[in-house]
């Protein structure tokens, strides 16, 4: 698949809204998941506007073009929802109308979350998928991912690392635990280099704590 760029081995992909002949190329590559976050009126104007078979997942969250998600609670559901899909090896499409600013802070979201990453690291690695894109026209090929400095921002404030020491764990632990998970959300962990079990345990009770909460 030529006009798209992969952000997960084996299952994650994203660029632009699909041309009749790509989507049916994304079909038969069995994509089981489209992530569409362009809007109504943009579609309106789309020379074609696909629908998935029944046996397909269509997730529909509009963005204004060249804008952020206006819902932050919303949106780390969405990054949620699409990352516990991804970990069962599921293949997902996302997209909005080009593939560089809106499907870009949900693919940085993502990595941040998927791999604990910060998210200027993530920023960076979207940006490098974003470059390896096939059939990118010249022009984009050194443009960030996500475009905007406004999308990028978003990212970087909703993803920044949340520093957890020790005694502050034992703190949250002794007095609130659950105040603690609410802090955490979806944000990478940075922890005491002396305490990399800690880090380790908070990872893994955040991805389940996120099985029944979502919290910003």
């Amino acid at each position: 698949m030529n006009f798209c760029s992969e952000m997960y081995e084996g299952g994650g992909y994203f660029g632009g809204y699909p041309s009749e002949e790509e989507f049916g190329e994304l079909l038969r590559s069995n994509i089981t998941t489209f992530v569409d976050l362009t809007t109504a009126r943009e579609k309106r104007n789309l020379p074609f506007v696909y629908r998935v078979p029944e046996d397909r997942t269509y997730l529909s969250f509009p963005i204004m073009d060249n804008h952020v998600p206006k819902n932050r609670r919303l949106f780390l559901q969405l990054v949620h929802h699409i990352a516990h899909r991804l970990q069962n090896r599921e293949k997902v499409y996302i997209h909005c109308r080009g593939g560089h600013g809106r499907s870009g802070i949900l693919v940085a979201s993502l990595l941040c979350y998927l791999n604990n990453l910060a998210p200027h690291h993530a920023i960076q690695k979207a940006t490098m998928y974003h470059s390896r894109r096939p059939n990118l026209k010249a022009k984009w090929k050194t443009t960030p991912c996500p475009q905007m400095y406004t999308q990028q921002k978003f990212v970087m404030d909703l993803f920044q690392p949340i520093q957890v020491s020790h005694t502050e764990f034992d703190r949250y632990m002794e007095k609130n635990p659950e105040k603690l998970l609410h802090h955490i959300g979806l944000r990478p962990l940075a922890t005491d280099v002396s305490t990399p079990l800690l880090g380790e345990l908070l990872y893994y009770i955040r991805h389940a704590y996120h099985q029944h909460h979502i919290t910003v």
